[in-house]
């Protein structure tokens, strides 16, 4: 019986409350006013997963990226994927090169795909980010759950799903 091969790329991003400035359309010769929140360092972490085959996106959003959470996020990944084999395509920040993730998703049966140093363009997800900031710009967030919200709004509307060029990342 043939397994299936589940090519999935990872990153993480850290969204703050902090009002982030975008492009607005105005009047030409008018100056446009947006609110900001740009006093509050609460934020969260989001993990994105994207299946290269079916364009679906797993999300978590965490409270902090470190090695501990990249694991609770992989096991989560490998029971939302379920059978098959799965190749992790991911940076090299020092939580995905850790020993601790390295053994423990190995053992899961995780195999490790590491991006050359200071590419982000080679990537998926980071096209999934740019989406999502273009999405949270220029919006005032009061608080944490607003942002929280914001994102998983951003997510449930799409239907967990992107629709990437695969074939630009994988030749």
């Amino acid at each position: 019986m043939d397994r299936c091969l589940n090519v999935i790329f990872i990153d993480e991003s850290r969204r703050s409350v902090n009002t982030e400035l975008g492009r607005v359309l105005a009047y030409k010769g008018s100056k446009p006013i947006v609110r900001v929140n740009n006093l509050r360092r609460e934020g969260v972490y989001v993990y994105c997963a994207l299946n290269t085959h079916s364009g679906e996106v797993f999300v978590r959003l965490m409270e902090r990226a470190n090695q501990y959470t990249t694991m609770s996020f992989l096991r989560s990944l490998k029971e939302h994927v379920g059978e098959g084999e799965i190749y992790i395509v991911w940076d090299n920040s020092a939580a995905h090169r850790s020993k601790y993730v390295y053994e423990q998703a190995s053992r899961e049966g995780m195999h490790h795909v590491y991006l050359p140093k200071y590419s982000p363009e080679l990537n998926i997800v980071e096209e999934v980010f740019r989406e999502l900031k273009a999405e949270l710009s220029n919006k005032l967030f009061t608080n944490l759950n607003q942002l929280k919200e914001a994102i998983e709004s951003f997510f449930k509307r799409r239907d967990y799903k992107f629709n990437v060029n695969v074939s630009r990342y994988l030749t």
